[in-house]
């Protein structure tokens, strides 16, 4: 009987634990669809290769900073893909919508491209004291297999408050900015003379 009782009792204690609320994830994505004016168009087709970056920013994890050594990320908040795939495809879809080339195109097209833009990803974190979101990435654009022009873009953004949803509106600023920042830079870098 006591073997009994003790089950019973177990089994109720594993129930209520069990049945306590998951608190759901916060589902993040950034999308620009701002169209960046520009007079100049190139006959020719861009092709935005794969991010090169650090690890875990091919993840879907938003990452931020207590201290110079302690980095995590957001534990109930996280991005609907891949941080560095979509920074390429608000990449893509700016440029596209520049009309600046003829095409842009994803790393996964099979379409040949008469440049080549190349990325490594710099910096980008939520530093939790400072409540600021740094960001930074280097471009390259290459055309066949000469380097036509090279640019770092740095940015700093503060957030509007100290959790994954103050750092995301930062970021969503940050990718804004970047998209006509490269446009504009492109522009220049391409332009034949």
């Amino acid at each position: 009987m006591i073997k009994f009782l003790t089950t019973v009792v177990a089994l109720f204690v594993l129930v209520g634990c069990s049945s306590k609320e998951v608190k759901p994830y916060e589902i993040y994505s950034i999308h620009d669809n701002t169209k960046v004016e520009q007079a100049l168009h190139v006959d020719k087709v861009l092709k935005i290769v794969k991010i090169k970056s650090p690890k875990q920013m091919h993840s879907d994890k938003i990452w931020y900073k207590e201290s110079s050594f302690k980095i995590d990320s957001y534990f109930y908040s996280k991005w609907n893909t891949s941080f560095t795939d979509m920074i390429e495809q608000n990449l893509v879809n700016s440029i596209s919508r520049s009309n600046l080339f003829k095409a842009a195109y994803s790393r996964h097209s099979k379409v040949r491209a008469d440049f080549v833009l190349e990325s490594e990803l710099i910096d980008s974190v939520h530093d939790v004291a400072s409540n600021v979101v740094s960001f930074g990435i280097r471009l390259y654009v290459v055309e066949g297999t000469v380097l036509k022009s090279s640019k770092e873009f740095e940015y700093e953004e503060k957030c509007t408050s100290k959790n994954a949803k103050g750092a995301v509106k930062a970021y969503e600023k940050i990718i804004k900015k970047l998209n006509k920042d490269v446009i504009l830079w492109l522009s220049k870098s391409v332009k034949e003379d």
